[in-house]
């Protein structure tokens, strides 16, 4: 800093407002807009100085009640600007500039919106003044006009519609499978040039697979899963600096894909870009994933059909005429082949008689497409053959145990000795992946048969 001898004061002032409104009188690049704001004195300064700056937004509300600045004008936020907060005067000028920094960001969230806040100066060293009637001046950012419409950042799933469906073909599933979960890559994008990194919420949202099926763009009939049996990787998606795309995973339970015949729906929602916006279309994602995939059949062709009439008596479903798909998707089974030939090479475990599921272990289970015909309450008949009285079973509908953990009875002839073991289930009409589940054996499954009795 430059110390000048003692002489005449200077007074300070700002003009009354700075315009930005795509002109020449700023700098914008893709992170922050510099604005110079010049200060006059009245005359050349005869010693080195200094005067402190100041902003503040409180009065921008006021300006627009009087009309000094444009209705729907909107005051910059503390964190969205900078400046020096002490200038340095040299000796022998008539005039200095500081920069007022602006977030770029906050630019763009705001867009087309006229932005504002005011620039005060206070307490000139070495007895200058401030000139009446000039110690603030007002900063109106027009941002429609400083900023070009292609230039603006939007964030957005990196997906040409608001529906992805899985598998996305047959050269591309889309989805990798694990033990526990399928696993389905997916990105956000953002529009125009990359710059500092930042993060976005991505919010499970169901309500988005109710608008899709609303405007006729899913079925009606799709399956929407509680949040238990799907995820995503992380609530908030990073984008790496000079990064245009953020990379982020929906994983599907492997038990839930296998559990219906229909279409599952997961709906995604992003929103709270920690910089930029959101863009008007393509923030809301339904992941539509199709078990046919897996591969799963009815035995039959045709799945089993649960009469709805009252006192109506269902075909008897054989145990071993569980759905074709294999191993995961089909059935599970834990302890080898077991038994005759007929189904091989399943590893399921079927007797000669080409019906009874035998030699079985705890937490293997087998699968079978049918039809409910109507609501209703339902005798269940299991089939077992068990030597003990503390084996138990379990049956489940889609993700729901319908049954409850039941004990099967002990049969007098033991494995050979099939017997019926009734309980009330209550069903809803519709098509359904039912599991007879084995949460205890030893015992010998035949098979089951319902039965509507209200």
């Amino acid at each position: 800093m430059i110390t000048a001898v003692d002489g005449a004061k200077v007074s300070l002032a700002l003009p009354n407002m700075v315009e930005v409104a795509g002109g020449d009188n700023y700098s914008l690049d893709n992170s922050k807009l510099i604005v110079p704001v010049t200060i006059e004195f009245n005359g050349a300064t005869t010693k080195a100085f200094t005067v402190q700056t100041a902003i503040n937004t409180d009065t921008v509300a006021t300006l627009v009640a009087n009309q000094v600045l444009p209705a729907g004008t909107v005051a910059l936020v503390e964190g969205k600007y900078s400046i020096q907060p002490v200038v340095d005067i040299a000796y022998g000028v008539t005039s200095v500039s500081l920069d007022i920094v602006i977030d770029r960001s906050f630019m763009e969230i705001n867009y087309g919106k006229n932005l504002a806040l005011v620039l005060k100066m206070s307490d000139p060293a070495k007895g200058n003044a401030l000139a009446a009637g000039k110690a603030a001046t007002i900063i109106l950012i027009k941002t429609g006009e400083t900023i070009a419409p292609e230039g603006v950042h939007y964030v957005k799933f990196n997906n040409s519609t608001k529906l992805l469906n899985i598998p996305l073909g047959p050269n591309n599933l889309g989805y990798v499978r694990g033990s526990q979960d399928l696993t389905m890559a997916l990105e956000l994008a953002l529009t125009g040039q990359a710059g500092a990194g930042f993060f976005v919420d991505l919010v499970k949202d169901q309500t988005v697979v109710d608008a899709a099926i609303a405007n006729g763009s899913i079925p009606a009939d799709v399956v929407k899963l509680d949040n238990a049996n799907w995820s995503v990787s992380v609530p908030k998606v990073p984008f790496e600096a000079g990064k245009n795309t953020a990379p982020f995973n929906v994983n599907l339970r492997v038990s839930a894909s296998i559990a219906f015949s229909g279409k599952i729906a997961m709906g995604l929602r992003i929103a709270n870009p920690t910089r930029w916006q959101l863009a008007t279309a393509n923030t809301t994602l339904v992941v539509l994933f199709d078990p046919a995939h897996l591969g799963r059949k009815p035995f039959n062709a045709n799945p089993f059909v649960i009469k709805g009439g009252i006192g109506e008596q269902s075909d008897f479903i054989p145990a071993s005429n569980y759905d074709f798909g294999g191993e995961g998707v089909a059935y599970h089974d834990n302890g080898g082949r077991d038994g005759g030939q007929f189904r091989r090479p399943d590893e399921v475990d079927i007797a000669d008689n080409n019906i009874t599921i035998g030699w079985t272990n705890a937490g293997e289970w087998l699968t079978y497409t049918v039809v409910v015909e109507a609501d209703g309450e339902y005798e269940l008949d299991a089939t077992l053959g068990s030597p003990n009285s503390d084996s138990q079973y379990s049956v489940f509908f889609g993700l729901q145990n319908v049954s409850g953990v039941l004990t099967a009875k002990q049969t007098p002839g033991g494995y050979g000795d099939q017997q019926p073991n009734y309980s009330k289930v209550n069903l809803k009409k519709g098509t359904y992946i039912v599991k007879f589940f084995m949460d205890r054996p030893p015992y010998d499954y035949k098979g089951m048969a319902f039965k509507r009795t209200k």
